[in-house]
């Protein structure tokens, strides 16, 4: 297994498709996967969780000018299956 250490950044939804109604209904806040090239970044695994955590923050922050990610989780492992390692909340951070 060739082991990687990412970034997968997360999106609020308050929304889901009602299939039985056909229709979009509003629910309680949730997390979703972001998709796309910028949803999950690539991590220097030889730095310190503490620097990979900083470096995830940066990028989200990087990345706010064009979309707004609400939290970070810090994996290892492949993207199909992978370890958790951190997570939190990359808004608090951009009021530095």
């Amino acid at each position: 297994m060739n082991s990687k250490y990412f970034v997968q950044f997360k999106e609020l939804r308050s929304y889901k498709w009602n299939n039985a109604a056909n229709k979009l209904e509003r629910v309680a806040p949730y997390y979703i996967d972001a998709c796309g090239s910028d949803g999950v970044f690539i991590l220097d695994g030889r730095n310190a969780l503490e620097t990979m955590e900083n470096d995830a923050i940066e990028r989200a922050h990087k990345l706010s000018k064009v979309k707004s990610y609400d939290r970070y989780e810090i994996r290892k492992g492949t993207f199909s299956e992978s370890e958790l390692l951190a997570e939190g909340d990359t808004l608090l951070h951009f009021a530095r």
